[in-house]
């Protein structure tokens, strides 16, 4: 019989051995390094929140969770950020993944989340559990051979090189205010940051140490960016190596262009390449030549919504208006038909007696971070009702900011 409960502390190894074979990947060989391994991720992980899979007492199914406070438009949510889910291969297609992700949403619930928000390592999985892709992940590769900047562009804002201690107070206080402002980005715990500038050799994949670099303006820092450089091919018999940012925050203008300068400047750089950006980056109206980013666009972050009431309260909008609408919820968490009131940009949701548009829970969670389209949603038959209720519908749910999580948990 499967038990599923929460971790133990002493388990954590295990989740981890657990995890390695269905997400293919080894624990370092060397002791020092695998403690190493389980020190950061003890600083970050809540076994007490863990809803694992056990079989005559081994672990075959994996679900940890990391309690975030996610930024809406306008606003903020508690949120579940569900992470490191697995079924052992010998496992699968019995029911384990269910009873697990029922048991962790039920959790959040009890936790006091508004949602749910997770990564998917496969996008065929989750929209079955209330899931919905509610932003789009981007990766920027641009050849150096055409990084001039605009003649329109800002003034980049110079670039201090630093250390991860160096930069570490301004990196926060950066992404900080960054993230107020932008839908789907997560607060971050001081083992958060911890992880995030730490640097294990085994983690480099043949890269160099990581680099850092602060953009100041008028005395006051504006924006960051942490990037490697790795040795590439060459046709030429010079020195070539790709320059791989994994973090680039940026609060002004010149800062923006300070950075993307920055890491464009590398004279041995053949290629940069950057993942996790925004949708909404201003990387191609920065260049000159601006068809020379090419940007490869996938899923991002998945919202699943839990309270429809304190998701919706706790935004803001850029338009008012009134609007009903029916949700479904196949595991009846955020089940019923509601009215959004909008007033000054406030709304308020309560109950509702009929439905001018219905949807799926996976649907709505799509759109609660204001980067989706109902009409494109509508288009595919997954949102329906008269057009001009859905046109309106999906008038009052748009923000103004792409949403963006620029960080895989």
């Amino acid at each position: 019989m499967t038990e599923i409960r929460p971790l133990r502390e002493d388990e954590l190894e295990d989740f981890l051995r657990a995890m390695s074979g269905p997400f293919g990947f080894d624990l370092p060989d060397e002791e020092a390094d695998r403690t190493a391994l389980l020190t950061r991720f003890k600083k970050i992980f809540e076994p007490d929140r863990a809803r694992c899979a056990f079989e005559d007492g081994r672990m075959v199914g994996t679900l940890g969770v990391f309690s975030f406070t996610m930024t809406v438009p306008g606003g903020s949510i508690p949120t579940a950020g569900t992470t490191q889910v697995t079924t052992q291969v010998t496992h699968r297609r019995q029911g384990i993944l269910t009873a697990m992700m029922r048991a962790h949403l039920s959790e959040a619930v009890s936790h006091g989340d508004a949602a749910a928000a997770l990564w998917a390592s496969d996008s065929a999985i989750y929209g079955r559990f209330g899931f919905g892709m509610a932003s789009w992940s981007t990766e920027v590769v641009i050849d150096r051979r055409h990084v001039d900047l605009h003649r329109l562009a800002a003034t980049p804002a110079p670039v201090e090189i630093l250390d991860a201690d160096s930069i570490r107070a301004s990196a926060i206080e950066n992404y900080d205010a960054i993230r107020v402002n932008t839908p789907g980005m997560m607060s971050k715990s001081e083992g958060w940051w911890d992880r995030i500038l730490s640097d294990p050799s085994w983690a480099r994949e043949g890269a160099t140490k990581a680099r850092y670099g602060l953009a100041v303006e008028d005395g006051r820092p504006v924006g960051w960016v942490r990037y490697r450089l790795k040795d590439a091919e060459s046709d030429d018999h010079h020195p070539s190596q790709d320059v791989r940012v994994s973090q680039l925050y940026a609060q002004t203008p010149g800062a923006w262009a300070g950075l993307w300068n920055h890491v464009m400047s590398h004279d041995f750089g053949r290629t940069i390449r950057a993942d996790l950006r925004p949708l909404d980056d201003p990387i191609h109206a920065l260049l000159k030549a601006t068809r020379r980013a090419k940007t490869r666009i996938t899923d991002g972050l998945w919202v699943r919504i839990l309270d429809v009431a304190r998701t919706l309260d706790s935004r803001t909008y850029r338009t008012d208006g009134t609007i009903t609408f029916g949700v479904h919820d196949p595991l009846e968490f955020a089940s019923g038909r509601y009215r959004l009131s909008v007033e000054d940009g406030t709304g308020t949701i309560t109950a509702a007696d009929d439905a001018a548009v219905e949807l799926d829970v996976e649907d709505l969670g799509a759109l609660s971070l204001g980067g989706r389209s109902a009409i494109e949603l509508a288009m595919a038959g997954r949102v329906t009702g008269a057009p001009d209720e859905i046109e309106a519908f999906d008038t009052l749910l748009r923000g103004s900011r792409a949403p963006w999580t620029p960080l895989i948990f």
